[in-house]
């Protein structure tokens, strides 16, 4: 399973561009769309991650959470929790 350590080398795998902090990255989902790996398979990390969905109809599957509810949501993410997604075009 992969493993990131860093934000640098998460952004790197998964086709983002890198951060422009090496601590600290925020953007929106529309920036990553055109070049992001649309499915992941397991991984770990060792930072927070906090994504916030608030419409469209796009929906991701990401470990713990089978389904992305409608309407507006909050995911937290917590260091070396087992991740994977599959994210639809829309």
């Amino acid at each position: 399973m992969k493993h990131f350590k860093t934000i640098a080398e998460y952004c790197r795998t998964i086709g983002i561009p890198g951060s422009k902090q090496p601590f600290f990255d925020i953007r929106r989902f529309e920036e990553n769309m055109p070049t992001v790996v649309s499915k992941m398979p397991p991984f770990k990390h060792e930072f927070y991650a906090i994504a916030i969905k608030v419409e469209d109809s796009g929906k991701a599957i990401t470990g713990h959470q089978p389904t992305f509810p409608e309407g507006a949501t909050v995911f937290f993410n917590t260091p070396f929790q087992i991740l994977s997604w599959d994210i639809l075009p829309d």
